[in-house]
């Protein structure tokens, strides 16, 4: 019997020890998952950090842009109209030559 207890003893702290064995592995398994997902949320955050910055940036750029063809719109509308004002009868004569040269290019006609 005595033999029994002291299988039973051995068994019982070979089973506690592979235990804490397991415990001790899963929580370094735990810690290193931990880590690794610390260290990509930092990466994202950084990466998105700077998508933002650069999205901002080519927002800026787009804007800046978009009021220089409207300021470069708006001169040729004022040269344009100071233009026709100025030569009502040379206006009048190339806007016939445009529209008559823009009818032959859609004209249907088969010489």
């Amino acid at each position: 019997m005595a033999a029994t207890k002291e299988s039973s003893s051995n068994s019982n702290s070979s089973t506690s020890t592979a235990a804490a064995n397991q415990a001790a592995i899963t929580e370094a398994a735990t810690a290193a998952a931990h880590k690794a997902i610390e260290a990509m949320a930092d990466k994202a955050r950084v990466a998105e950090s700077a998508t933002r910055q650069t999205a901002s940036e080519s927002s800026e750029a787009l804007a800046e842009r978009r009021r220089q063809l409207q300021a470069q719109a708006q001169l040729m509308s004022e040269n344009a109209q100071g233009f026709v004002q100025k030569h009502p009868l040379a206006s009048a004569g190339i806007a016939f030559a445009a529209g008559a040269l823009i009818a032959s290019c859609f004209s249907n006609k088969k010489s």
